[in-house]
């Protein structure tokens, strides 16, 4: 499926704005449609939760009611109301030879999410990167998982009648870790990580930031830290522009290693 989910991606970033605006509203529309179906889904999510002794504030994550549903709908219009920036020229210089210079706005591609037990990030995800046009793929922490696929299939309803492809957003619908490991070493499909506590999916978080570093390179990610152990985006770019390194970036919490 890495083949069509790239594929995806740059179908959607084709479309125009208000294609991707319509997949928002009509995600709004399948949230409020499903809401019991996503409602019944977070009980047992939540059920779990408690029956594994996670803490209060775990569990007060995790849950969803129709409150949230609401705010989440909320959201979505809102998000749908706002420009998205495609295509804007954000520098323009004419060089000695007369030769026009642009920098403009695009998509990053796809982008991998890697996020915990909240399920209304499920929504947010897609809702924004659609938006953005990027391709998605969502990793949602195990004990959403029930949520979470009530949640995707609303994704799923939308993008169809936005008549956008059916992999522009994916769902890893699995509580194994080991999936992380396959999906990092994807950097010819994925262009930029967005991770949560992405230390416990590797090899011995207690290894120490070197031999984290060689393990993130070798599933082919390139980052930089800043002396103050966190990661600066912008030199990052600047390196991956400058140096052709067509390669993910990735943006983690990595201060836990310094």
């Amino acid at each position: 499926n890495y083949r069509k989910i790239k594929e995806a991606a740059g179908t959607l970033a084709q479309t125009t704005a208000s294609e991707h605006n319509a997949f928002l509203r009509h995600l709004a529309d399948a949230n409020l449609k499903d809401t019991k179906k996503v409602l019944a889904a977070n009980v047992l999510d939540v059920q779990d939760a408690i029956h594994k002794k996670q803490d209060e504030s775990f569990v007060a994550r995790l849950r969803i009611d129709q409150d949230d549903v609401t705010h989440i709908v909320a959201k979505l219009k809102a998000v749908a109301r706002l420009k998205s920036g495609l295509g804007e020229v954000i520098e323009k210089r004419t060089l000695k030879k007369g030769l026009v210079l642009k920098k403009i706005r695009v998509p990053l591609g796809v982008l991998l999410v890697i996020y915990e037990a909240r399920p209304e990030v499920t929504i947010d995800v897609a809702a924004l990167c659609v938006k953005s046009g990027n391709g998605a793929i969502l990793k949602g922490g195990s004990d959403a998982l029930r949520t979470n696929r009530a949640l995707f299939a609303c994704i799923q309803s939308a993008l169809k009648k936005a008549g956008l492809p059916k992999h522009t957003v994916s769902f890893v619908d699995s509580s194994e870790r080991s999936i992380t490991n396959d999906l990092l070493s994807q950097s010819r499909t994925i262009d930029l990580v967005i991770a949560r506590d992405l230390v416990e999916h590797l090899p011995d978080p207690k290894l120490g930031f070197q031999k984290i570093h060689g393990a993130l390179r070798e599933r082919g990610f390139f980052f930089l830290i800043t002396p103050n152990g966190q990661l600066d985006i912008w030199k990052a770019h600047q390196r991956w522009i400058h140096k052709g390194e067509a390669q993910p970036l990735l943006l983690n919490h990595l201060n836990y290693f310094l």
